[in-house]
């Protein structure tokens, strides 16, 4: 995740957006979820934007154009968090890289009100046992980590345990890169789905996950505006209960 500061502000100021702006929830239409951050009360959208393989190109006019649509989605439909974007002042060491050092620098800086969260990340499921003792034992707002339909090692442990000790969670890879798309390739979304205002695959892959109270928002990536707003639907109408995860996996894996 190589994202830079400098490439999200250059996307927000081509857009006509400041980077105030961006700090500020735009919930236009008012119906997008909000989950609440434990350490502090305040209230998240649940749909975000990733910027992982999107955002890290060089850009030019022609590949800005759509990332500004992009942005633009997002925050005109209820979203304000962008991944690597401090839009909520938090500050994340990503990938866990020299974290025991990074991490006193940040709780120098939330000390000193330069930024109001702090947070780790990592992209692996192997990296979910050394997360869990970073929670446990540091002082963590904000935890970064993949959880799917199909990939749902953090139910175990690490989500259970960011409910306990009031972390919230960031979900990234919700589609795994494409691949549940391929697996319900020829299969039809069922009824009772229109219930929770699920209207599409990536809308079902969104209320499984965020169906897991733990959840606090997931920011899966994209290049295409017309996908950010599918993306951004998927957090609005009913959530399904946690109950229904189990018959929403065998829809997809029988």
């Amino acid at each position: 995740m190589k994202t830079s500061r400098r490439t999200v502000l250059k996307i927000l100021g081509a857009s006509g957006l400041t980077p105030s702006m961006a700090l500020q929830a735009f919930d236009i239409k008012n119906n997008m979820a909000r989950r609440i951050i434990p350490s502090t009360g305040e209230l998240l959208p649940v749909i975000g934007l990733g910027t992982s393989r999107v955002f890290d190109a060089n850009l030019n006019e022609k590949s800005l154009n759509p990332r500004k649509k992009i942005v633009k989605a997002l925050l005109d439909h209820g979203g304000s968090l962008i991944e690597n974007k401090a839009v909520i002042d938090l500050m994340q060491i990503h990938n866990l890289l020299d974290w025991k050092t990074h991490i006193k620098t940040l709780y120098d800086w939330k000390e000193k009100g330069k930024i109001n969260y702090i947070g780790i990340s990592h992209f692996r499921s192997n990296a979910f046992s050394q997360i869990e003792k970073i929670i446990s034992k540091e002082r963590i707002d904000f935890a970064q980590f993949n959880y799917s339909l199909q990939e749902r090692e953090a139910e175990k442990r690490l989500l259970p345990l960011c409910q306990e000790k009031g972390v919230a969670t960031l979900i990234n890879r919700p589609f795994m890169r494409g691949k549940l798309f391929k697996a319900v390739a020829r299969k039809k979304i069922p009824g009772w789905a229109y219930e929770y205002n699920i209207n599409t695959w990536a809308q079902f892959f969104l209320k499984f996950i965020l169906a897991n109270p733990a959840v606090t928002n997931i920011i899966p990536a994209t290049s295409d505006p017309t996908h950010m707003v599918d993306n951004l639907n998927g957090g609005v109408g009913l959530i399904p209960e946690m109950g229904l995860q189990k018959k929403m996996v065998e829809v997809v894996e029988d």
